[in-house]
Parts: structure tokens; C-alpha cells; sequence
């Protein structure tokens, strides 16, 4: 028994051994097998390692320009133009003018230029800096002004949209005014006024004060209609329906029509009958008057020479008696002719007097001291003041060098001293500097 115990447990350990000998065997021949797998492998070259390198690259560029595509861009500058343009709609809104400005700039420095509206750019910028004019002092505004023409010209040059012309027009017009160029403001005025509505009676305005630099007849009968627009609108505030009235007092005198010209002044109200305005239309009539008289006194002047020639004929033809009538008549007229001149002097030194202080005035509007200025010029013109006239002409021309009284200024100060024979003053001067008043604003210009 106990053999056979020793046998089955020598026949399990024989049988344990062999078992674990097929294990071992079994491992070593998939080692065997797997490393004969490895050899049986063809690696790639270095050429082929390199090209498969290059591929992944592309693709992972390629990947990367459509993740780059599809990122959130922002506004096209199509959009950005439409968007500056709404702003600038806001009139009265500086922060959307600011904006306005800010995506104008951006979209020039793109050199972006807009199908339908190739001037899009300039004309934002152009009406941006002609707004922005009003509520400066003298200086700042004129350049403001100059900024908005010359951004408005140059949009006119690239292409205006036709649903903006009426208001390009009115602001270029406007800007031109301010800067001395009556003659080029006068037809855009006129167009705003018929096309631009809300600006019709600042253009009106304008071009009234242009029709009174004038002076002719045709002209001022034009404004007649354009003042009783004003007046007979509603809603407008009593210092513009004042203006309004002034105005046609001055046109109505400056056509002779003195009734009228007084039924005008009776509408200005209590509270403008003593402001600037006020005084120099005064002092308008009374140059009226005095420009009258003196009209009056230089055809006594004429009428007494004659009578003096036909006295020394007869004198010549021994008709005594003849010639002593005529030398007597002469006399007569000649004397009615200083009293006039006396006269008309007077007035004119009343009207300065009038002048001088609103002329001298610093407040920021300047509009009426502008005037005044130039006035009291054409006053000590009319009396034979030469040396005052150009003294109130070049001063006129320094302060207020591009508005409409400066430019004028400058050409009668040149003139006079041209008659005076200064001739070196007034070329290298006056005339120099009426020169340069009308040269284009710098084209490096930025509102």
C-alpha cells in the first residue's frame, strides 16, 4: 500500500514536471514566433520618414487656415462705412460722432473704398469736423471748417451717394462760407436751400449775408423771398426769427425800400433791439444815409465845375455880366456841396462810433464784429481817411484772415495802398496774403 502511495505520488510528480516543462516550452516558442514577426518586418527609409513628416505638416496647416476661416471676424468695411454713417446722422450725439470718426479713420488707413459710395470715408470725416465747428473760438473753428472742405471736396472727387448729396452740399457750402469763398459757397448754398431741409435756414441764412456782400439788385431781390421763408416758419426761437428780421431791414435798405426796411426793424424784439446785430444795422443806415449825401454832394461838385467852365468861356467870349452870374451861381452850389460832404461826414463818424465797440468785442461770435470791423474800413474810406481805412482793413484781414470780411479786407487794403503809392506794402503783403488765403487746407489734414 504504501508503495503503491509512493508510486502514484512519483507518477503525479513525473506528471507535474512534465506539465510544467510544456509551459516552458510553450513560452519559448511564442518569443520565438513574435521576434520572427519583427524580423519578417520592412521598415520604412529616411526619405519615406521625411515625406510622411511633410504630409502631417500640410495637413495640420491645412486644419489650422479653416479653423482661421471660420473664426468670428467682426464687420466688413461695407458694414463699418454703413454703421459711421448712421452715427453721423446723430447730429447732436458727439459720442456717435466720435465713433464715426474712429471707424472712418480705420477703414482710410485700410485704403477701403466702398462700390456705391467711393467717397463714403471723406464725407463722414468732412461732416464730422463741420459740426464739430460750432461752440469754438475763432481760430479753432476756421480750421474745422477748413478740414471740412477739403474732406468734402475730395469726396466729391471719389463719388458722392446721391441720397447724400443734399447734405454734402449744404455742409461744403457752409464750410466755404466761413472760410472766405463766397463765390464757390454761393451755388452749393443755393442747392441746400432748395433740397436740404434741415438745413434750409442756416443755408438761407448764409446765402442772405452773401446776397448783401453783393449788393447788386437782382441779388437782394432774391433774398426778400428767402427771409420772409424764415420768418413766416414755425417753431423757430427769437433769436433767429431777430436775425431774420435784421436781415430783411438790411436788404430792404440796402434797395432803398426805407419803410419797409423800418417795418422789419419794429418786428426785432425788445431784447435784440440793443444787441450787436442791432447796432450794426443802425449803423448801416446811417452809412446808407451818409453814402446818399455824399452822392449828393459830388454831383454839387460836378454841377459847380461846370458852372465855372462856362463862367471863364463867357469870360473869354468878354460877356462880364454872364460870367459874373455863373461864377455866383457856382459859388452857391459849391457851398451846398461842402455842407453836404459835411453832412454825410458826420454821419459817417456816427456810424463808427457805433461800430467801434462791436468791432473790439472778443466774445466767441464773431459774426457781427467781423462785420463791424470790416465797416468801420469802408467808412474811413468814404471820408478820405486813407491811412485809418487801411489801419481797420488790415486789421479786419489779420483776425479774421479766411471769412468773407478778411478776404475783402485784405484786396481794399491792397488797393489803397497801391493808390497811396506803397506799392511794396501792398504786393508783398496784402496781396501775398490774399494769395494765401485761398490755397487748399493741407491734404494731411485729420478731424
Amino acid at each position: 500500500m504504501a508503495e503503491t502511495e509512493t508510486e502514484i505520488d512519483a507518477e503525479a510528480g513525473t506528471e507535474a514536471g512534465t506539465e510544467a516543462e510544456k509551459t516552458e516550452q510553450s513560452k519559448k516558442s511564442k518569443v520565438a514566433e513574435f521576434i520572427d514577426k519583427l524580423r519578417a518586418l520592412q521598415w520604412p527609409s529616411g526619405a519615406k520618414i521625411r515625406m510622411v513628416i511633410a504630409a502631417a505638416a500640410v495637413v495640420l496647416v491645412i486644419i489650422g487656415i479653416v479653423i482661421y476661416q471660420s473664426r468670428d471676424e467682426g464687420p466688413t468695411p461695407r458694414e463699418m462705412l454703413l454703421t459711421a454713417l448712421k452715427l453721423i446722422d446723430e447730429r447732436d450725439d458727439l459720442k456717435a460722432r466720435s465713433e464715426a470718426v474712429t471707424i472712418a479713420r480705420k477703414l482710410r488707413r485700410r485704403g477701403y473704398r466702398d462700390a456705391d459710395f467711393a467717397g463714403g470715408t471723406e464725407f463722414v470725416l468732412g461732416v464730422a469736423s463741420f459740426r464739430s465747428a460750432q461752440g469754438l473760438d475763432e481760430t479753432q473753428r476756421e480750421r474745422r471748417y477748413l478740414i471740412a472742405a477739403n474732406e468734402l471736396r475730395k469726396s466729391e472727387t471719389l463719388a458722392i451717394d446721391k441720397s447724400r448729396r443734399s447734405e454734402w452740399a449744404f455742409a461744403l457750402g457752409s464750410s466755404l462760407y466761413e472760410i472766405g469763398k463766397a463765390t464757390e459757397a454761393r451755388p452749393l448754398l443755393e442747392e441746400a436751400v432748395e433740397s436740404y431741409s434741415p438745413g434750409r435756414i442756416e443755408a438761407s441764412v448764409r446765402l442772405v449775408d452773401i446776397y448783401l456782400d453783393l449788393k447788386t439788385e437782382d441779388v437782394l431781390l432774391k433774398a426778400v423771398p428767402l427771409l420772409k421763408t424764415i420768418t413766416d416758419t414755425k417753431g423757430l426761437d427769437q433769436s433767429q426769427r431777430d436775425g431774420a428780421y435784421l436781415r430783411s431791414a438790411q436788404v430792404f435798405l440796402a434797395l432803398s425800400r426805407h419803410a419797409e426796411a423800418e417795418q422789419a426793424m419794429e418786428q426785432v424784439s425788445d431784447d435784440t433791439q440793443g444787441n450787436q446785430g442791432t447796432i450794426v444795422f443802425r449803423a448801416q443806415t446811417l452809412m446808407a444815409e451818409a453814402e446818399s449825401t455824399m452822392i449828393q454832394a459830388k454831383a454839387l461838385s460836378e454841377q459847380a465845375r461846370v458852372l465855372t467852365e462856362q463862367a471863364q468861356q463867357s469870360v473869354k467870349q468878354k460877356q462880364a455880366v454872364e460870367a459874373a452870374r455863373l461864377n455866383s451861381e457856382a459859388d452857391a452850389v459849391s457851398a451846398r456841396a461842402v455842407l453836404q460832404r459835411k453832412t454825410a461826414v458826420v454821419k459817417y463818424l456816427a456810424a463808427m462810433g457805433q461800430l467801434e465797440p462791436v468791432a473790439n468785442d472778443v466774445g466767441l461770435e464773431q459774426t457781427f464784429a467781423r462785420q463791424a470791423s470790416f465797416l468801420l474800413g469802408i467808412c474811413a474810406e468814404a471820408i478820405d481817411d486813407v491811412d485809418a481805412a487801411i489801419n481797420h482793413f488790415e486789421r479786419t484781414a489779420e483776425k479774421y484772415a479766411r471769412s468773407q470780411e478778411g478776404v475783402a479786407a485784405n484786396l481794399r487794403a491792397a488797393d489803397l495802398l497801391r493808390r497811396a503809392g506803397r506799392n511794396e506794402e501792398a504786393l508783398n503783403k496784402r496781396y501775398s496774403n490774399a494769395l494765401r488765403t485761398v490755397k487748399q487746407p493741407d491734404r494731411k489734414s485729420v478731424v
